[in-house]
């Protein structure tokens, strides 16, 4: 069978997505030069646009890249980590003294933000506003409960988004968490929010490349049922994780399936934590994509390998196109609550660090190459100002969809960075996006047909819309965490 070619670009074809109902998306250029193309797809707020560089080619600037590589949290909404990112306008009265004020929002852009903004939830007749958590993230000695909101962990599915979204209002966040803490205190905790100086490896990627600020999540539910999405456009109908026994019925086609079966192949690998109890052994024999598509790593058991081997593989220069990294679930490293945030940042930091260095310490270099993207499956019940808007439902499943949900309705916003020698710092892309566009983009990339409406959604959003500079920066460039920020060993 002869090898298929990606469609050729057209930057028409390309066009801005439209914005879904409730939100309006500001036009305007990227923050730099790049193809021209791009300069619809970031938001702006009056300033002049940024003019392309003399001579630069109007090409796609996948094709720049080689190796997309997605590294996938837990648990978090845009506002709860990335919310407070960027100032605009002067800092309020009560903004905390032990924090630096963050940077302005850079030049010729927007960002949906939580900066001088007065949002709050109102529960049993009091008033609970959005805020930073006021703590000095160089404290000595460390309060480890500072780095811990919100404990408990908050709500997570269907049932509880549904009551924290509260119809677009997103005014049901503090009721919902009060089910969690009956006694009433400490409530406030769900709405605070990370600010940059606290999360100094998330935050500063994304202020040293792109943020995504339109980034939602594919279903106002919680890990399985956004998971099987990012990977296959739909859940089969299911809204809610458990029984989890039932998600041995998944068997949609997913993106691995699609690279899989082109000719030649696109290789990929699933780079998961591996478990060391009995017990989650056998539930996570294959990390939590296994879970959610059995089918995916019963055809392909060679393709799901130790999160370790990431690190061996890019020093070794045995990177496939496309990686997908997850920790494991439950687990201690991740930023899902109410783990230490810290030991998630660890995770994003060597990851990050291992593409940035591979040019010099590897036998590959990945640094020019790759497109790291950095997302989060749901917002966890944690606060989030922005109401999810529509999206196109995929075919009905087999059997009717759980608790009377349609899918036409997105998940709250979650955080999403992308990474790329080819991202202006100081990025932000405003176009809508949601979990079909990693989808969206490989197929794109390689001539692959859509999975169904939800990543044919032009709405969907593209990752190239991340890559605005037709040079690449070099490595020297970039941001460096060469030293451990996690307080655990190891």
């Amino acid at each position: 069978m002869p090898e298929r070619d990606p469609p050729e670009y057209d930057p028409a074809s390309h066009p801005p997505a439209e914005a879904p109902p409730r939100r309006e998306f500001l036009k305007a250029s990227a923050a730099a030069a790049g193809a021209a193309f791009l300069s619809s797809c970031f938001g702006g707020n009056g300033g002049d646009e940024a003019a392309p560089l003399p001579g630069a080619p109007e090409v796609d600037p996948l094709s720049r890249i080689d190796h997309v590589v997605v590294v996938m949290f837990e648990n978090r909404s845009f506002d709860n980590v990335l919310g407070y990112l960027y100032s605009q306008g002067p800092a309020p009265a009560d903004w905390p003294a032990v924090l630096p004020v963050p940077p302005a929002v850079p030049r010729s852009q927007s960002f949906e933000g939580l900066f001088g903004k007065s949002l709050d939830n109102q529960h049993a007749s009091k008033k609970y506003a959005a805020h930073p958590h006021a703590f000095d993230p160089a404290a000595v000695p460390q309060k480890a409960s500072d780095w811990s909101h919100p404990d408990p962990n908050p709500g997570e599915g269907f049932e509880n988004a549904k009551e924290q979204i509260a119809g677009g209002a997103m005014s049901g966040f503090v009721a919902n968490y009060a089910k969690k803490k009956p006694s009433g205190s400490e409530l406030d905790a769900i709405m605070g929010s990370y600010a940059p100086a606290q999360l100094t490896v998330m935050a500063g990627l994304a202020q040293g490349f792109a943020v995504f600020d339109h980034w939602f999540g594919a279903v106002p539910s919680e890990t399985y049922c956004n998971r099987s999405f990012f990977h296959a456009s739909t859940s089969s109908g299911y809204a809610d994780n458990q029984p989890a026994d039932k998600w041995k019925n998944n068997t949609a086609r997913t993106i691995f399936d699609l690279l899989a079966e082109r000719t030649p192949r696109v290789d990929w690998k699933v780079y998961f934590e591996k478990p060391t109890s009995a017990s989650e052994q056998t539930e996570y024999p294959h990390g939590l994509t296994g879970l959610v598509h059995p089918a995916v790593s019963g055809k392909y058991p060679e393709r799901f390998v130790a999160f370790e081997d990431f690190f061996t593989d890019v020093k070794g220069g045995k990177l496939p196109p496309y990686s997908f990294l997850e920790r494991l679930y439950g687990g201690s490293y991740d930023y899902h609550p109410p783990q230490d945030v810290r030991n998630g940042e660890e995770v994003l930091r060597t990851v990050y660090e291992a593409i940035r260095t591979s040019g010099t310490t590897g036998a590959r270099d990945y640094t020019h190459n790759t497109l790291l993207l950095v997302v989060f499956d749901e917002h966890g019940g944690t606060y989030d100002h922005v109401a999810p808007g529509p999206a196109p439902a995929p075919p009905a499943a087999a059997s009717p969809s759980e608790l009377g949900f349609d899918f036409r309705t997105l998940g709250p916003r979650v955080p999403a960075i992308a990474i790329s020698a080819y991202t202006q710092a100081g990025t932000v892309v405003n176009a809508p996006m949601h979990h079909a566009a990693v989808i969206r983009t490989l197929c794109r990339k390689y001539g692959l047909p859509a999975l169904n409406a939800r990543d044919a959604d032009p709405n969907g959003g593209d990752l190239a819309f991340a890559l605005n500079l037709a040079a690449p920066r070099p490595a020297a460039a970039w941001p460096a965490y060469p030293a451990s920020v996690s307080p655990a060993a190891g």
